[in-house]
């Protein structure tokens, strides 16, 4: 036994090998722990705790921003409660008519929003009423946005 193990101590070939192998270990820790970037799903969730800390957050005398979701697949969903409101005394069609162009305005013209269209984060406004019943959701993809 103790043959074997010299002449393994005593191999050059296998010292190298060995060296190698630690080297590419080191450099996988350092990328991973120091160099390696978030990926924007990450940054999405870090943006979604930080609105979250300020709400819920009256937006206009009707409108309530609940939270915030980041969503696997560059997808940020805001939660709306609309007050005074209810989904059965609209018509939410015409609701989704009135906004959805001023929500998918403010998409391209918003400053604040510039990160989210350079990564091409799909944003989706998703409404409900007082009590809690969902009334509907708007969906603002690239598409929709890109210049």
């Amino acid at each position: 036994m103790s043959s074997i193990y010299n002449f393994i101590i005593s191999n050059n070939l296998l010292k190298k090998i060995v060296g190698i192998l630690a080297i590419f270990g080191l450099v996988y820790i350092i990328y991973f722990l120091f160099v390696r970037k978030a990926s924007f799903d990450d940054n999405l969730k870090k943006i979604a705790l930080e609105l979250n800390k300020t709400c819920p957050k009256m937006i206009d005398k009707e409108t309530r921003l609940d939270n915030a979701l980041a969503i696997k697949g560059n997808i940020f969903q805001y939660n709306y409660t609309l007050l005074n409101i209810l989904k059965d005394s609209m018509d939410i069609e015409l609701y989704k008519a009135s906004v959805e162009p001023s929500i998918i305005n403010n998409v391209i013209t918003n400053p604040d929003l510039e990160t989210f269209r350079k990564n091409k984060i799909t944003l989706i406004y998703n409404f409900k009423d007082e009590q809690n019943n969902h009334i509907t959701r708007i969906i603002v993809g690239p598409k929709k946005y890109k210049n």
